[in-house]
């Protein structure tokens, strides 16, 4: 009597199982957050392609997803600011120290009236600033870094989430920071929202802008000559 032959993996199943994972791993991973449609289109046109002409081969899709994981790990990484890969990316390379001054305008209270009622005033306050970008090719996140002349203290707001969008000229960027804390029960916490236009200036760049906050007295401020001074990302405290 002949042997029952055992049934065969469908090569073009694994395939699609294959390719169905690597989508639902490379949504959650965000890597295409600021790829250009076209550059996306064209990676997944290669894959799909290589996939269809290697469908009877079953370890080949396995081996395929593996190559574009570590490809688009080391682009994500590394290589997405070299001029062989930049042009698949919507937005600059913003990383880098800049340096500058930020004017607070903050109220006080000064004195009481007859009646007992507080009276506060518009005080101004500068500090000297740094601020540091971190960047992949799918995340950006600001640190700040504040130093006040007059006391000598220093303060910071570390990994700031980052959100970038075009001018209406198409000709500079907006950066939208967000950031905050819990705070403790007494004084309770608050959200701070910095906006900042990124301008190219020849072969430098500045960043222009200002901030608000929800605090109870809300304060608000603006910067003073903030220049790209290194692309230096290493924290000064």
């Amino acid at each position: 009597m002949k042997e029952k032959s055992k049934p065969q993996e469908n090569p073009s199943i694994i395939t699609v199982m294959a390719f169905v994972v690597t989508l639902l791993l490379l949504i959650q991973k965000d890597y295409f957050t600021y790829y250009k449609a076209r550059a996306v289109i064209l990676i997944l046109i290669l894959t799909s392609f290589t996939a269809i002409l290697s469908i009877e081969i079953i370890i080949i899709p396995f081996v395929i997803a593996s190559c574009l994981f570590g490809y688009l790990e080391i682009v994500d990484r590394i290589l997405w600011k070299s001029p062989l890969f930049s042009w698949m990316f919507t937005v600059e390379d913003f990383s880098g120290t800049y340096e500058g001054t930020q004017e607070n305008i903050i109220l006080k209270e000064v004195e009481r009236d007859d009646e007992n009622k507080k009276i506060y005033r518009e005080y101004r306050e500068h500090l000297q600033l740094k601020i540091i970008i971190h960047q992949t090719g799918s995340d950006i996140k600001a640190n700040f870094f504040y130093y006040n002349t007059n006391d000598g203290k220093s303060s910071k707001s570390e990994d700031a989430q980052v959100s970038v969008t075009k001018t209406a000229d198409g000709c500079h960027y907006i950066l939208t920071c967000l950031h905050g804390d819990i705070g403790i029960l007494e004084n309770g916490g608050h959200h701070e929202t910095v906006v900042l236009k990124y301008i190219k200036q020849g072969s430098g760049y500045c960043l222009e802008g200002g901030y608000y906050d929800n605090r109870k007295f809300h304060a608000r401020g603006m910067f003073i000559g903030l220049k790209k001074v290194s692309s230096e990302v290493r924290h000064p405290f």
